[in-house]
């Protein structure tokens, strides 16, 4: 039997070749893919005892790329407190500054580059506040300013208490980001 505890205020970073499993395994944990014999707690809580629109506001699963969306940024932005899981809440606004003075809040969505749509994901993630971050390969199209600036509030958002897994390629990123790194053989096979 094996066991994995994610701390609070904890960064992760899960490398390994192509097809290895590391985002079934993500997936996995975030309840979007089965994952027979396995038992999950939140805080030591199984998670099956937690409502799913709680786990689904402390637990985030953001893919590598997102899907393209008809509108501008700021539509895509508005797309979570539309479902009934944030309903009540609304984004941190310092997130939403960030789009608007770097020129991104009326661009149309689709036309932006895998890099920019990753970004904008990632500040709307941010905006979400969510306990866990369940991060499949979300900085690999950006430039490298970009993804400073987002492995910096990663780093700001463990310090307030979030848990990040991430999975990436960056043989460095784990060093930057101060996150423990495991290397993950292979689970499809």
């Amino acid at each position: 039997s094996a066991s994995l505890e994610l701390l609070q205020s904890q960064t992760y970073v899960i490398q390994g070749p192509n097809g290895a499993g590391k985002s079934l395994f993500l997936r996995s944990l975030a309840l979007l893919h089965a994952a027979p014999y396995v038992s999950y707690h939140l805080h030591g809580e199984p998670v099956e005892h937690i409502s799913p629109q709680l786990f689904r506001r402390k637990v985030l699963y953001v893919p590598p790329v997102p899907l393209d969306t008809a509108g501008t940024v700021a539509d895509f932005f508005a797309i979570p407190w539309q479902l009934s899981v944030y309903q009540g809440s609304a984004p941190r606004p310092e997130f939403q500054e960030v789009l608007q003075r770097e020129g991104f809040w009326n661009r149309d969505f689709s036309l932006l580059s895998s890099g920019e749509k990753q970004y904008v994901q990632m500040l709307r993630v941010f905006a979400l506040e969510a306990e866990v971050l369940l991060l499949d390969e979300v900085m690999g199209h950006m430039d490298p300013e970009r993804r400073g600036k987002i492995e910096a509030m990663l780093l700001e958002k463990a310090a307030l208490g979030t848990s990040v897994l991430l999975i990436s390629h960056d043989g460095h990123q784990a060093a930057r980001l101060k996150a423990k790194s495991w290397q993950l053989a292979d689970l499809a096979h």
